[in-house]
């Protein structure tokens, strides 16, 4: 039984370019309970989803956005395009308080995630820009690379893993 903590992330950023902001953060932290002493593996969960404001929108790239679902979800994004705030538990949060819970939510833990080099550069700068410094396990696991990996070790078809795309499923 391993007691390294595993945080499961996700971001949706305003592009992909150097210095984009993150406008959106999902953080499912999994501690085991390592004094459980009946030989079964517990564990405690803590979910953490937060927008963030956008301090400036100069760089946004306006398709990323509407990927991203800014302009849908997004409080600041559904104001700016007139449309009418919706209820929500999901607060808007500044960067710095979004940079002080990563710390405390990611300290010692194994990052999961699809792409997760691309969540943890934005947490690296969100952190960093606060005086603070990443303290997550380097190791990161990319569940498209394990899951392709595991497709190919049990003999799945390159279909299977790949499946063909017609001109018209672009």
């Amino acid at each position: 039984m391993t007691t390294q903590p595993i945080c499961f992330i996700d971001t949706e950023t305003d592009g992909l370019h150097h210095g984009r902001q993150a406008l959106e953060i999902a953080i499912i932290r999994r501690d085991t309970d390592p004094d459980a002493g009946d030989g079964v593996e517990r564990w405690t969960e803590t979910a953490w989803h937060v927008f963030v404001h956008l301090p400036s929108m100069r760089t946004s790239d306006n398709f990323a956005l509407a990927k991203g679902g800014f302009w849908d979800r997004h409080p600041t994004g559904r104001q700016l395009s007139g449309k009418p705030a919706i209820p929500s538990d999901v607060p808007l949060i500044s960067a710095r308080a979004a940079a002080g819970q990563i710390a405390v939510l990611t300290h010692g833990a194994h990052i999961v995630g699809v792409n997760p080099t691309f969540d943890v550069e934005i947490f690296e700068t969100m952190l960093r820009g606060e005086g603070l410094t990443p303290q997550w396990d380097y190791h990161l696991e990319d569940l498209v690379a394990e899951t392709v990996g595991y497709l190919r070790g049990g003999r799945a078809t390159a279909t299977a893993i790949s499946p063909p795309q017609s001109i018209q499923d672009g």
